[in-house]
């Protein structure tokens, strides 16, 4: 499982555009005095790792191990602290246009049960020709049990 959280750089609001579909910074909160302290986008998704592992070391301990990974969409919103007007944490799961399926490449190094890895995926997170291109690449732990 893949939960990832996606922070802007400048606090806004993203929200489909009515007339093209494609995903845009929405601005008009200023205009109504409602001030953004935090915002960002969650996703998550179940995905499906094929690799090739190679063990080395006394008993094997430590390993490599490298292929594609694969992860059907299960959540994803945004988020949004503000304050002024309407103050409060408010979560929108619209339709974003983020895609629904996602695969990539994966790499990792471990010893025993604990391991580094990392995954980039090609293809942006949001549907082709409906938002802007943001390749996704994940640094993280994991635990084998």
């Amino acid at each position: 499982m893949e939960i990832n959280n996606f922070r802007f750089e400048e606090n806004m609001i993203i929200k489909k555009d009515p007339f093209t579909g494609y995903i845009v910074p929405d601005y008009s909160y200023t205009s109504r005095g409602i001030y953004l302290k935090k915002s960002k986008l969650v996703t998550g998704y179940f995905n499906v790792p094929i690799t090739l592992k190679v063990r080395w070391g006394k008993m094997n301990k430590w390993y490599m191990q490298g292929g594609i990974v694969g992860g059907w969409r299960f959540n994803g919103h945004t988020k949004i602290k503000a304050s002024g007007n309407l103050s409060g944490n408010f979560k929108n799961y619209k339709d974003l246009n983020l895609r629904n399926f996602h695969w990539g490449y994966t790499a990792g190094i471990g010893f025993k049960y604990y391991g580094l890895y990392a995954s980039y995926y090609p293809q942006s997170i949001f549907k082709t020709d409906f938002g802007p291109n943001v390749e996704q690449v994940n640094i993280g732990i994991f635990l084998k049990y």
